[in-house]
């Protein structure tokens, strides 16, 4: 009954961009649709028991297995694994998150100023360390 009301609820609240244009190849790259960093993050979904990869899907953010029981042990549990740096045996079991970076640097501006000496020949022009607002 949760995931009913889970999944109509995100169907009314659900966020602004979902970054459909972004391709899942690159580790990290800005939306074209909306001009935010979005990271893409693989999981893996795994028996509890005996550590059997299973197939996965993505429903309203949250990662579940396709099957209910595991078809190698039978256990119903499961624990998801984030991967690194996905493999090609693993994207049949794999599963592609895009998840928004919070860029720290965008809103931020930044002075820089040189400082010119009156004799040009003894030091060369120095340049201030660059101060944040």
């Amino acid at each position: 009954m949760n995931s009913i009301i889970d999944t109509i609820l995100y169907f009314f609240y659900k966020p602004e961009c979902t970054h459909p244009n972004i391709c899942n190849t690159k580790d990290m790259s800005y939306c074209p649709d909306c001009g935010r960093l979005v990271s893409i993050n693989w999981y893996l979904v795994r028996c509890k028991c005996c550590n059997a990869k299973r197939t996965g899907y993505l429903r309203n953010d949250k990662i579940y297995p396709a099957a209910r029981y595991c078809a190698n042990c039978g256990n119903p549990k499961y624990f998801i694994e984030n991967i690194h740096k996905i493999n090609y045996f693993d994207i049949h079991y794999a599963v592609a998150r895009k998840e928004t970076v919070d860029d720290k640097f965008k809103d931020k501006s930044f002075v820089q100023v040189w400082v010119e000496n009156k004799n040009f020949e003894e030091k060369a022009l120095c340049l201030i360390p660059r101060l944040a607002e």
